[in-house]
């Protein structure tokens, strides 16, 4: 039966996860997985079955088996080794219980709070086409920019758009972005803050070039910074809902031909400008290349991940790229027309996804016949698979969290009723001797609650210690956080008390005279 749960529930648990989340669609259920578990389960039922059996051959004594008439049993309270052992595996079974609770509390919260952390866009009705322009049909930038002017005004005649735009990269792709150092007319001439943190993975830019040997420039040297560049279209940071702070957008008169100019968000501002209207300002890349003119002023996004933080960034036309066919070739590799251009919309439609791509699959035949969609996806689906892998986290620890606590409960209602059972005789002469059901009921209930209170204890310093390790999972929660432990504990107790006080009604009940007799 555990076989088959665990073959169905791979599916399950692969269907749950992102694709090679820690690596789970490479993990088979094959021969070592199977054998681990077969040697782990046979292990702790031989040493778990074994115990007691020992315990109960060293307790066993001849003479009060013989005197079978005289009807007494060893009181539990007296020393009985199977009685503690029982109420020491009950009490760490809580201790185990409050540890993945507590895990489970933590991350809950967190996930809480990162779910609704603003990315700084809109993602409701936003769908994302993406395209890869060959370089054969489109190897320059006129090509790249009619593709995107005709496109885009044919898009918008599409039923339900409401805005549509076009950028090098999107919020939580991981292609298309790059960071470049950039000086500023009027900026800093020295460190500004602590440096930006990369995102992982990421290296930071080369240093401008230097000017060629033998020039003398004729204009002062400017420190450089590091900022995220991206590349935009007219109408992308409306489609994207991502606020114009001050300023013009892009407008198709940004042609190639035309001054070079640049959009810069709030928090370039709020680092370089500070007290400074930036517009009409101007920015560069490198000694040697032109100024750039800044005419807007952008709200601030979350780039690489939901949590990410808020970074000084830059934007250019796509129309003004003017390095755009670089090309990815490697050394020594000819010069053959396969390289493309990545290149992505976001349309703010209220047209289903999938209908707005067969609308534009059929609009595409009007424009570019051989050029297929890359793919099709939304704001808010990119949204919710860069909390995919906390959230499955999360339900991992949900699942275990709650098949501990009903493991504690059932523990601990087990151990209680022994114990009761063991003391049918004095509670009946209790019940006999005119003890109110309400003390029945404490009697039994002291038990339980030292349970209880010994389990709890030790879990939460077990929790507190462990909680430590999740630290990179959660986000604006403290490891130690006190209502989380807290919260936990009191549910736990609460079942505990719950899975105590069946067993303890049941005996307050109880008939003394068909109890003695039984006896």
């Amino acid at each position: 039966v555990g076989l088959a749960l665990a073959y169905g529930g791979r599916g399950l648990l692969l269907a749950a996860t992102t694709p090679h989340f820690l690596g789970a669609s490479e993990v088979p259920l094959d021969l070592r997985v199977v054998g681990f578990a077969l040697l782990v389960s046979v292990a702790s039922g031989l040493f778990f079955g074994l115990a007691p059996a020992l315990n109960g051959l060293s307790a066993v004594r001849l003479e009060p088996h013989l005197k079978r008439g005289t009807g007494t049993r060893a009181h539990p309270l007296g020393g009985s080794t199977a009685y503690g052992a029982s109420t020491i595996l009950a009490a760490a079974q809580v201790a185990l219980t409050l540890v993945l609770l507590a895990g489970a509390g933590l991350l809950l919260k967190s996930f809480w709070k990162f779910a609704r952390y603003e990315p700084g866009y809109d993602a409701a009705h936003g769908v994302t086409l993406h395209f890869e322009l060959p370089e054969a049909d489109y190897p320059d930038d006129a090509d790249v920019t009619r593709f995107i002017t005709a496109f885009s005004g044919a898009a918008k005649a599409l039923p339900g758009v409401q805005a549509i735009g076009a950028a090098s990269s999107l919020p939580l792709d991981e292609t298309g972005f790059r960071f470049r150092a950039v000086a500023m007319e009027g900026g800093p001439t020295g460190p500004v803050g602590p440096p930006e943190r990369l995102p992982l993975g990421i290296l930071p830019p080369p240093p401008p070039p230097a000017p060629p040997a033998g020039v003398t420039l004729r204009f002062p040297v400017y420190d450089f910074f590091m900022t995220f560049s991206g590349r935009t279209s007219p109408g992308f940071f409306a489609a994207m809902r991502i606020p114009l702070v001050k300023g013009r957008d892009f407008t198709w008169q940004d042609a190639a031909d035309a001054p070079p100019v640049a959009m810069v968000n709030q928090a370039f501002v709020d680092r370089y400008w500070r007290g400074v209207d930036p517009i009409g300002r101007r920015i560069r890349n490198n000694p040697v290349e032109p100024w750039i003119t800044v005419v807007g002023v952008v709200g601030n996004i979350r780039r690489f991940s939901r949590d990410d933080d808020i970074r000084a960034e830059t934007y250019r036309p796509l129309a003004q790229q003017g390095d755009r066919r670089r090309g990815d070739r490697r050394p020594g590799q000819a010069a053959v027309a396969t390289y493309t251009s990545d290149v992505y919309f976001v349309v703010r439609t209220t047209a289903a996804p999938d209908a707005f791509a067969r609308s534009t699959r059929v609009l595409l035949g009007s424009i570019d016949p051989a050029l297929p969609i890359a793919d099709v996806s939304t704001l808010q689906g990119s949204l919710d698979d860069a909390i995919a892998p906390r959230r499955f986290l999360l339900r991992l620890f949900v699942i275990f969290a709650s098949c501990a606590l009903a493991l504690a409960a059932v523990g601990v209602y087990g151990v209680t009723t022994y114990v009761t059972r063991q003391r049918t005789r004095e509670m009946a002469i209790r019940v006999a001797l005119g003890a109110a059901p309400t003390s029945i009921v404490r009697l039994v209930m002291r038990h339980g609650v030292a349970i209880a209170a010994c389990g709890l204890a030790a879990g939460l310093v077990m929790a507190m210690v462990g909680s430590r390790y999740l630290r990179v999972y959660l986000y604006e929660v403290s490891p130690l956080d006190l209502w989380a432990h807290v919260g936990v504990a009191a549910v736990l107790g609460s079942v505990v008390l719950l899975a105590t006080y069946l067993p303890a009604r049941r005996a307050s009940r109880l008939d003394p005279v068909a109890s003695l007799k039984r006896e």
